[in-house]
């Protein structure tokens, strides 16, 4: 993704890397890239929209992220699925991306947020992420006035005395 945000996932209806013979997939990004090697990026409305490409983001620097999930209706075929996933950057949408079949059973419902960087190549850097003002809702919150407080700084000539 060259530093672009996604939106990955793991769901019932996962297509973009199923390659592996028994079955086994890894979980799709949205928006998916047609030109990413293993990634098959079979359906053009889940690729970057025109003109909505997310940015490459930049270290020192704070983005408001907002992320949706619709599981939609449990479903027995794909083909019926009504599932929607979408984010934002700083009020920008990438999204939506729709007919995604999350489930099968209405007994299945969201139980977890998790927020990591992952590094996909090689070689992992010291790179971190900060997070702050962490809003579970259902329904969109937006961003509001952006920050008047820059990230912290490393500190400068530190000094520890025994």
């Amino acid at each position: 993704m060259n530093g672009k945000l996604n939106l990955y996932s793991y769901y019932r209806g996962m297509y973009q890397n199923c390659a592996d013979p028994n079955g086994s997939c890894w979980g799709d990004g949205f928006p998916c890239y047609a030109d990413q090697g293993q990634v098959f990026c079979t359906k053009p409305a889940h690729r970057p929209q025109a003109g909505k490409t997310p940015p490459v983001m930049q270290a020192g620097q704070w983005y408001c992220l907002e992320m949706m999930v619709d599981a939609g209706a449990a479903v027995s075929q794909e083909g019926q699925a009504n599932g929607v996933q979408d984010f934002w950057i700083n009020d920008v949408e990438y999204g939506p991306f729709q007919t995604l079949w999350h489930r099968t059973t209405a007994d299945l419902k969201l139980s977890i947020l998790w927020m990591n960087l992952f590094h996909h190549d090689a070689t992992h850097s010291v790179a971190g992420i900060l997070l702050d003002d962490i809003v579970v809702s259902t329904e969109r919150v937006g961003c509001g006035a952006p920050p008047t407080v820059q990230p912290p700084l490393a500190p400068i000539d530190l000094r520890v005395n025994p």
